[in-house]
């Protein structure tokens, strides 16, 4: 057996990342997400679906679900952005069966899978967060708790 080949997806690191976690949680899509699926694509065509893991954290994780949903592997994330169903409507794709191929972990706490999964206005909104929910210790203020520090602190403590 083949050891799985990962694809990892930066997180949300300048103002137009953030443009674009906005815009895809409200509308779907995107040309990140486009980009992710097209690679995605390339990835899973060389080493086969089932030897490929998508891996990303907060805008990076929403980009490894939108690859795996589309391409039917399996993903890893934290801290990650929901995936708006009509992200993936273009590629006929749902988020049918993701909870069983994302694990997702979460610092507990921290505002972007707080937000999203809540039933605030902002949660109305946006799309939840996908995947089978590992939650992670951690210290600081919600902003704080959705950094990478915070993030490999709680994974060492497991």
């Amino acid at each position: 057996m083949q050891s799985p080949w990962v694809a990892a997806y930066a997180g949300t690191n300048d103002f137009p990342d953030l443009i674009t976690d906005i815009f895809q949680g409200v509308f779907g899509g995107g040309t990140d997400y486009k980009h992710a699926i097209a690679d995605g694509e390339k990835i899973v065509n060389q080493f086969g679906a089932n030897n490929v893991r998508f891996v990303g954290h907060s805008l990076g994780g929403g980009l490894a679900v939108a690859a795996a949903a589309v391409h039917n592997t399996k993903a890893t994330t934290y801290n990650a952005a929901g995936v708006n169903r009509l992200t993936l409507a273009p590629y006929n794709a749902t988020l049918a069966g993701i909870d069983q191929r994302v694990n997702a972990f979460r610092v507990q706490d921290e505002f972007l899978s707080t937000f999203q999964d809540s039933g605030s206005i902002v949660g109305y909104v946006m799309p939840d967060s996908n995947g089978t929910s590992y939650y992670l210790p951690g210290e600081g203020n919600t902003f704080i708790r959705h950094t990478s520090d915070v993030l490999f602190d709680g994974l060492n403590q497991i």
